[in-house]
């Protein structure tokens, strides 16, 4: 499981899992950017269509891994 199906399910980002490929596929390249807002998330993530999460909970994964993921860059790579 990559680090940003973790943070999906952390974050309980899929709920049918009938957009979560297309989202997963958007949102790959977003979480290796030196810096992401919210409102990056938001805009990238726009042609993805879901109806079950209302997107709160997709943002906030896609962010939480970003940070996973820098924070282990920070710390030598050890997380």
């Amino acid at each position: 499981m990559s680090p940003l199906q973790a943070a999906f399910v952390r974050h309980n980002a899929s709920q049918c899992g009938y957009c979560i490929p297309g989202i997963l596929v958007a949102a790959t390249p977003l979480v290796d950017r030196a810096e992401l807002t919210r409102e990056d998330v938001v805009s990238e993530l726009t042609g993805n269509l879901c109806r079950c999460t209302g997107y709160e909970s997709i943002v906030d994964a896609v962010l939480d891994a970003h940070q996973h993921q820098h924070r282990g860059e920070q710390h030598g790579g050890d997380q």
